[in-house]
């Protein structure tokens, strides 16, 4: 019980500040800013406008944080992720770490659109292999708030995706995108 109060404290106020930007980052902010700004920033092999960050504000579940640079110089998407769940077919410990971040930023900005949606006729629809379709892409399991929902976003943010994916049948992360307001 303390683990998922602490986990929930901290989820909070790492969201908290999506007024100040999630992870203490704000759309629109300059490398030169972010750096400023005391982050740590890693440009990703192969990438031109893709960073990673060691963020201020740091999550127990979303460990690798980055941003996307738009040409204008300024960040347009920030993405964080999990490290990799290994998880039982039925993707019982990943899932449960979605519905918690899920239910904190419902809580914070008002309810998501929730999706769990799979293929009609799809080999893997038995509940053991919940994330083996999600793996072969038959399944999709993810949340949005955006400005076409109920979510109170800040201006600045158009969009923020949950979701959930596979690189196995029971290897499985979850990402947090938030991204720039049109």
């Amino acid at each position: 019980m303390k683990k998922f109060a602490l986990f929930y404290l901290l989820l909070l106020v790492s969201l908290s500040v999506l007024s100040a930007g999630p992870f203490g980052i704000e759309m629109g902010q300059s490398v030169d800013t972010l750096k400023r700004n005391n982050l740590r920033l890693e440009l990703l092999e192969g990438t031109s406008n893709f960073y990673i960050v060691v963020p201020k504000i740091s999550h127990p579940v979303l460990e690798f944080v980055g941003v996307f640079i738009g040409e204008d110089g300024g960040v347009i998407q920030i993405v964080a992720q999990s490290s990799n769940f290994k998880d039982s077919g039925y993707g019982k410990s990943i899932r449960l770490a979605f519905t918690d971040i899920k239910n904190s930023i419902d809580s914070l900005l008002g309810p998501s659109v929730f999706i769990d949606w799979i293929e009609s006729d799809s080999k893997l629809a038995d509940p053991e292999d919940w994330l083996a379709s999600i793996d072969y892409g038959d399944r999709y399991y993810f949340a949005i708030w955006a400005d076409y929902t109920d979510a109170s976003l800040p201006e600045d943010i158009g969009e923020i995706t949950l979701l959930v994916d596979a690189y196995s049948r029971s290897e499985g992360f979850v990402r947090l995108e938030f991204v720039k307001s049109e």
